[in-house]
């Protein structure tokens, strides 16, 4: 996963957590690992969809 979908990753976890925020803890080490538990099962579920393997216009670059 490079460039564009390092992206999109990073912004489809940021909007989880943000809409998830209600249910997070004060601590900054939870927050560390909240997110990152966010990010690994957003790249996992990409993965799993293939949408880690399309380009900008949608085409596979395997």
């Amino acid at each position: 996963m490079v460039g564009d979908g390092v992206d999109a990753v990073l912004s489809e976890a940021f909007l989880v957590a943000l809409r998830r925020r209600g249910s997070f803890g004060q601590s900054s080490d939870s927050a560390r690992r909240w997110l990152l538990g966010i990010a690994t099962r957003v790249m996992k579920r990409r993965r799993a969809s293939g949408a880690a393997a399309r380009d900008g216009d949608g085409s596979s670059w395997r």
